[in-house]
């Protein structure tokens, strides 16, 4: 299931770009998780692309946020003096 298709679920609206992004990446990340247990891939491994989705739901609510991202954020936003 993706994020266009899923309306089985309430409906939330992204209005951010970047957290749009984030929410797909995060959805990759878990998809190739569930590939590589369904391939029995090792559990330290399968780590790798859950640790990649909490990262990138980490980026909408603040608990990952890198230095460069903070300011690519506030980039857009015109502060005056």
């Amino acid at each position: 299931m993706s994020l266009e298709d899923a309306s089985g679920f309430d409906e939330t609206l992204v209005t951010s770009a970047r957290h749009k992004e984030a929410l797909m990446q995060a959805q990759q990340a878990l998809m190739d998780a569930v590939a590589a247990i369904e391939l029995a891939v090792p559990m330290d491994l399968v780590t790798i692309d859950v640790h990649a989705a909490w990262s990138s739901l980490g980026e909408i609510t603040g608990d990952t946020l890198q230095e460069d991202l903070v300011d690519k954020i506030f980039s857009g936003f015109c502060i005056g003096k």
